[in-house]
């Protein structure tokens, strides 16, 4: 980068705090207009603002440091993290690679599909939104972003819905009263942070405890990952089945939302849809971490957003921390582990790439899965908060045309050695993970679970149907998939609650 472009920045980083702080819709005339260093002054305050970091933002940042003297080598740099962090439509990633192509350019920028709402969902719209399941079988794939956007919501709508924290009262009566709206008679809960309404039947002591694990699993986001606590309250949504979250999806968000799907987040009324029986919150803390996320990390890379949400989907609390448990995506890592990529090829992804959008199922949910099971390696080694925050704070002008070096250094700065050498790590620590489970280990099992209370049957050494039932019982009981098996995961987890 030029010495002269580096003095720019850090006027212009100094002016953006004596910015007016003025809002999107009048940057983005001053953009039209091509005031483009008074968008660049604004838009950097912007960016720093709760879920200010969208690919609008950041493509009107980049189209003005093109325009802008002696500044375009930001303008190439934000725009070549765009193409890698954010999902593109196909004709806005041919656009922005022209801008690139093009920088520095003196014509007005194109005009882009996201700068109102893009037609297939996403990141650009808003709203994210995944299928959880196996890949081979009926009724079984993992769906790329299955939902697309059919009416465009009023967005004073949508502001509507947003009340601050503290009125709460307000909050709860509206979300009754635009349900009503559209035809269901919700029991509504509030705690301090969500309006939960339930349309699947749930009792009040089911809600009081949805309400307080996600308080919990908010409180632990805010403190190991800085996302910052929402201004106003989380609308929850919950769903008897996936009717009723299409219904949801096109009456409240315009959306078409696709058969299968579990969830979704919508980020312009910072709402959580999915369909929930019981008191579950796997499906809610997966699209919560989308949602949330977003508040300061706007541009994450598509392998840390999903493996980030994929890995709370399971998970249980220790006192103050929430820890990422293996779930069902293990089966699908370990039936395609010879064909996967390698973790620095996932790590060099953009989210064409990632979600495979020219490629097969199979590998969607390969990759999927490496990206869940690699964040729970490093969390279990210690490495997950400071791996998170170097991506989160990193110098977009440090970013390069081989993503794979990028993410390289990144590693290593966070954990302290080379991304070849945690990939042999990683791959030691999956086959521990998977290792056979001895007779004398199920003989030990079977004795813990009956101190625990369950009724798992003579402790044999062998699997039958009373271990298996009494498995499956301690699974549900602690948010598990709750499949039966015996493994190292449950192994483990049944030792922290009975003593070594």
């Amino acid at each position: 980068m030029r010495q002269a472009s580096f003095g720019l920045m850090v006027v212009l980083l100094f002016q953006a705090q004596l910015a007016s702080g003025i809002g999107l819709i009048e940057i983005r005339e001053l953009w039209h207009q091509q005031n483009y260093k008074q968008v660049i002054t604004e838009l950097l305050q912007y960016r720093d603002t709760d879920f200010g970091k969208t690919v609008e933002v950041d493509y009107m940042l980049a189209t003005s440091f093109c325009r802008h003297p002696g500044d375009d080598d930001l303008g190439r740099a934000f725009l070549l993290n765009i193409l890698q962090v954010y999902e593109l439509s196909k004709a806005n990633r041919e656009a922005i690679g022209n801008e690139r192509n093009h920088c520095p350019e003196q014509s007005q920028p194109e005009q882009m599909a996201f700068l109102t709402l893009r037609s297939t969902g996403g990141a650009d719209a808003g709203v994210r939104g995944k299928m959880f399941y196996f890949v081979d079988g009926p009724n079984r794939a993992i769906g790329g972003d299955p939902l697309k956007a059919r009416k465009i919501i009023d967005e004073k709508e949508l502001l509507a819905r947003k009340y601050i924290v503290g009125t709460g009262n307000a909050a709860a009566e509206a979300m009754a009263q635009r349900l009503s709206q559209i035809g269901y008679q919700p029991k509504v809960h509030l705690s301090a942070h969500f309006v939960i309404g339930s349309m699947s039947g749930h009792t009040p002591e089911q809600m009081k405890e949805i309400a307080r694990l996600l308080e919990r699993a908010l409180a632990f986001y805010i403190t190991h990952f800085e996302m910052r606590a929402p201004s106003s309250y989380v609308s929850v949504y919950l769903l008897p089945d996936g009717v009723q979250l299409r219904t949801i999806g096109d009456k409240l968000h315009g959306l078409e939302v696709a058969r299968g799907t579990i969830g979704y987040s919508f980020r312009n009324d910072l709402s959580v849809s999915a369909v929930v029986n019981g008191p579950y919150t796997g499906t809610l803390k997966h699209e919560l971490t989308h949602l949330l996320v977003r508040s300061n990390f706007g541009d994450i890379p598509p392998w840390l957003d999903e493996g980030l949400a994929a890995l709370y989907e399971v998970s249980r609390l220790e006192g103050d921390f929430l820890r990422g448990l293996p779930n069902w995506r293990e089966e699908v890592l370990k039936r395609y582990w010879n064909g996967k990529p390698s973790v620095s090829e996932l790590l060099g992804m953009n989210w064409k790439q990632f979600d495979a959008q020219e490629g097969s199922m199979k590998s969607q949910a390969v990759q999927h899965a490496l990206a869940r099971y690699w964040l729970l390696y490093l969390q279990d080694q210690g490495y997950l908060d400071d791996v998170y925050a170097a991506y989160r704070t990193r110098d977009i002008r440090q970013t390069t045309t081989n993503p794979v070096a990028d993410a390289a250094m990144l590693i290593a700065s966070a954990t302290g050695k080379s991304l070849e050498v945690l990939d042999a790590e990683f791959r030691t620590w999956f086959n521990v993970l998977n290792r056979q489970i001895s007779r004398d280990e199920v003989m030990d099992i079977q004795r813990r679970l009956a101190f625990l209370g369950y009724s798992p049957g003579k402790a044999d050494g062998f699997s039958g149907p009373n271990t298996r039932q009494a498995v499956k019982k301690f699974q549900r009981d602690n948010g598990l998939d709750d499949d039966g098996k015996i493994n190292t995961a449950l192994l483990g987890l049944i030792k922290s609650k009975t003593g070594k």
